[in-house]
């Protein structure tokens, strides 16, 4: 399940998540764009704490989606 995101970190972790795994290059690059106006606003460390939280963000997605294929 997504949550909202409480905080920009948190936001800019999402961004991050959503271009990892965009069904295409068109959308991957406009959540780069978002990310890149979140980022701005960051400090460095709160950036690469972002970065971290997006692939936690992108393997429970694909947990959960191999979870749910198995189920069908």
């Amino acid at each position: 399940m997504i949550k909202q995101p409480g905080s920009m970190r948190d936001a800019l972790a999402h961004a991050l998540a959503l271009a990892i795994t965009a069904p295409d290059d068109e959308r991957a690059e406009s959540a780069l764009e978002i990310a890149d106006e979140l980022a701005a606003s960051l400090s460095p460390n709160d950036v690469e704490r972002a970065k971290l939280a997006a692939l936690v963000l992108v393997n429970e997605a694909q947990e959960e989606a191999t979870k749910s294929a198995a189920l069908h």
